[in-house]
């Protein structure tokens, strides 16, 4: 069977599980018939314009957008390493957010342009029809400023049919400890709403810290709110008065020593709450506190998931605050009624994280030796005591960090030969320090998830060179590589020469500051064998920019980091008058070149 054979419909529902550029890539040009059915497949659909050329973003904005764009639902735009640019090249070429009537959900990715995010924010009133609305990694200068926050907050709040709104900063390097991530400047948000939303359900902001949001101003002003997402919440304002009897759904997190007094205000005003996620750090909400107020003020609470972490620095008094913690999950209340089972994590003299069963949250750092014990199974309580559910005691039962797709390992200087318990199926990014034991192959059993790695090594011998390599050769999925390497040495060569690496974004870091001209050049004559669309580096010298741009005839994107005080050649810091030298020096070759400066670092989407 031939695929023309296939049905027009077969192909338009395939065309669901692909990306725009998928489908541009696979599709385009092999046929009139295919040309004309990406055409209506665009017209009906979403436009995801992340991780696409420049090639194509230009073709399908001149050929396909203007026949289709009246119609078009959902438009992801990006300015992520991968597309440097692109918002700001699709409004020269002459769209505007108010020619998509139709427009129901708008997802803005990577704006860290103040001006850029103004102008977007400023013309969401031209976009009546907007659902969903979501900011993922944008930065928004707003935290130390009332008025503004007030400005920008009130435009969004008055959008007629808005019922989800979303703020994230969950970029795949945000476990990490590198330099690079300390920059960042979309790391924050601070709503302050003075009209009132009749239609806003859905309020999520994910990973952005600090985020200033005062509940008392959110709960009057939406009062139709039923989830609301705060999982890096800086608890500096109370919630009052206010009676929100249509939040149903609530994640929250408290940084603060008196963060119990809030906790109790914040549920004695959300009677009707059915699901509750809770991560306390440096505050002192106890299972204890957790239990009163559920019985309280919530008693009809379906989910609990919580993580509690305390600073320790007594050894017999810390055991003795595990015990008890422990002792306190194991009443009728949490075994009986709710089934709700916890764990503690101990590591003498430093920490105590207690959490519920199975593991909820997305992130976990391994940094020290910790021992574990849990009140899952309990036999205190007989089984034919609890609900109608049996216990099953399984060992697979046990593997309940499923949830955990991002984690950080730094033990290597601990030696432990004790099985673990903790086993992380399903990572996706994987911060690690090297050199490793066999303790991490026992932790992280499989790497068949993994799309992106971080790895930072202070050492460059054989030992880290292959413990590197068998890494890669587990990670069948992988896709984005960080490595912070302490020099680039013919050791490290010969692990990019090897035909195993294949990546789609590549990222090297000198651990000791910049690649110089040598190492750059040696990059040259090694990075072609890998098929690498998107490459980061930091130099400390333009030319070498010129050299990489020249040499990688397969590079779409090119990302150089700078740093502020070393990132200098002849004297002169990279900065705006580099952009103009660069395309003084590539347009000619690369006429329609996109060379932007974006924080500390200068971007090149070059094909």
């Amino acid at each position: 069977m031939h695929i023309e054979s296939f049905a027009n419909e077969l192909f338009l529902e395939i065309f669901h599980y692909l990306t725009t550029s998928n489908i541009y890539y696979g599709f385009h040009g092999l046929n009139e018939r295919f040309d004309a059915l990406i055409l209506e497949y665009f017209r009906t659909c979403d436009i995801d314009f992340r991780s696409i050329s420049r090639c194509d973003f230009d073709f399908i904005c001149q050929h396909y957008l203007p026949q289709t764009i009246n119609r078009i639902s959902s438009l992801c735009l990006s300015d992520g390493d991968d597309t440097p640019g692109q918002i700001e090249r699709f409004f020269s070429i002459g769209f505007k957010l108010n020619q998509f009537h139709n427009l129901q959900s708008l997802l803005l990715s990577n704006i860290r342009s103040c001006t850029l995010i103004n102008t977007i924010i400023a013309d969401l009133p031209s976009v009546p029809s907007l659902i969903h609305l979501t900011f993922e990694q944008c930065y928004f200068p707003s935290v130390e400023n009332q008025q503004y926050a007030e400005k920008t907050t009130n435009i969004i709040w008055k959008l007629p049919k808005l019922v989800q709104l979303c703020f994230k900063s969950k970029y795949k390097y945000r476990q990490s400890h590198h330099f690079v991530n300390k920059y960042r400047r979309d790391q924050s948000i601070s709503l302050w709403p003075t009209v009132t939303s009749t239609t806003l359900q859905r309020v999520l902001i994910i990973g952005l810290q600090p985020c200033r949001v005062p509940l008392d101003q959110l709960f009057s002003r939406t009062p139709c709110l039923q989830q609301l997402i705060l999982d890096k919440y800086c608890d500096s304002y109370d919630p009052h008065t206010t009676r929100l009897t249509s939040l149903t759904n609530l994640m929250i997190s408290f940084h603060r020593h008196d963060s119990d007094r809030r906790f109790r205000t914040l549920l004695a005003h959300l009677p009707n709450l059915r699901r509750l996620k809770i991560d306390s750090t440096q505050g002192n909400i106890s299972v204890r506190c957790i239990e009163d107020c559920i019985t309280r003020y919530v008693p009809t609470l379906q989910q609990l998931q919580f993580r509690l972490t305390r600073n320790l620095q007594n050894w017999e008094y810390n055991v003795g605050i595990m015990n008890r913690t422990l002792d306190e999950c194991r009443s009728d209340f949490w075994l009986v009624q709710h089934r709700w089972f916890v764990q503690c994590d101990y590591c003498p003299d430093r920490f105590l994280h207690t959490y519920t069963l199975p593991y909820a949250f997305d992130s976990y750092k391994m940094s020290f030796p910790i021992r574990s014990e849990s009140t899952y199974p309990d036999i205190k309580i007989p089984v034919e005591q609890l609900l109608d559910q049996p216990l099953n005691t399984d060992e697979s039962n046990l593997q309940v960090y499923d949830e955990v797709h991002s984690l950080m390992y730094k033990l290597r200087f601990f030696n432990m030969s004790s099985e673990p318990h903790i086993k992380f199926h399903k990572i996706q990014h994987l911060s690690i320090d090297f050199p490793i034991n066999d303790h991490f192959w026992k932790v992280v059993p499989s790497l068949d998830h993994l799309v992106s790695l971080d790895v930072l090594s202070e050492d460059h011998d054989n030992l880290c060179q292959n413990q590197l390599q068998t890494l890669l050769e587990r990670s069948p999925r992988l896709s984005s590589i960080r490595l912070c390497w302490k020099t680039l040495t013919s050791s490290l060569r010969q692990l990019f020469d090897s035909r195993n690496i294949s990546v789609y974004h590549l990222e090297l870091l000198c651990y000791n500051g910049c690649l110089k001209r040598e190492a750059c050049q040696m990059l040259n004559t090694i990075i072609p064998g890998i098929d690498c669309k998107v490459l980061n580096l930091v130099v400390s010298d333009r030319w070498c920019i010129l050299d990489l741009v020249n040499t990688l005839n397969h590079l779409t994107s090119l990302r150089i980091y700078c740093h502020k005080e070393k990132a200098v050649r002849c004297g002169q810091p990279i900065n705006m008058n580099t952009v103009e030298w660069l395309k003084q020096q590539l347009l000619a070759t690369f006429p329609d070149i996109q060379i932007s400066k974006q924080d500390d670092s200068i971007r090149l989407w070059i094909r």
